[in-house]
């Protein structure tokens, strides 16, 4: 999910009411999604650390005087349990991300999450909306390197939340490809 397609390009339908009219006049906003920020469960060393907790538990049967394994035989079970039972921090760990994307002069970043209280590992998750969580305006006069910057803190004051707390966000391809990108063109597109 981290780093979708740059300047995709989505049409929303407003519905506006008017005193002045009984009928409805729909309005086209243009909403230009340009990434995604991943939220996991947990950071990639404390998923890792309960990936091998789990291998060495499966291990640990075969590991008995009463198993008779030898040790080509437990290579073999670790590494069944590595190919069928292994999980991928990425794909198995994400509970939610913050859908970036420009509307107007603004970015904004709307907060997908999975359902449920308890997010947990292999679970099958629903994913929905939560809507806006925050909204960027930076000034006409900032330069590409301060529009990034001020993202970036933007980012790192939602990731304080207490509503977030013991979740990771990862910034990793954000902050890999954000100084290349010329902010002010994505604000101000021809």
């Amino acid at each position: 999910m981290a780093g979708c397609a740059l300047a995709r390009s989505v049409q929303l339908v407003v519905l506006e009411f008017s005193r002045h009219e009984w009928g409805v006049r729909i309005m086209s906003i243009t909403r230009r999604h340009f990434f995604d920020i991943p939220i996991y469960r947990c950071d990639i060393e404390i998923h890792k650390a309960e990936m091998k907790k789990k291998r060495e538990k499966y291990l640990a049967y075969y590991r008995k005087p009463s198993s008779r394994a030898s040790e080509a035989d437990l290579i073999a079970f670790g590494n069944e349990w590595d190919k069928h039972s292994w999980m991928s921090w990425h794909y198995n760990e994400i509970i939610g991300w913050i859908d970036l994307y420009v509307r107007s002069d603004e970015i904004m970043g709307d907060l997908w999450e999975a359902e449920g209280k308890r997010p947990r590992a292999r679970s099958k998750r629903v994913f929905r909306c939560q809507g806006d969580w925050f909204k960027l305006k930076p000034q006409k006069e900032s330069s590409s390197p301060d529009i990034f910057q001020q993202l970036l803190a933007r980012l790192h004051e939602i990731e304080k939340k207490d509503y977030f707390k013991g979740r990771f966000f990862d910034f990793a391809a954000l902050n890999e490809i954000g100084p290349h990108v010329d902010w002010r063109a994505l604000l101000n597109p021809k």
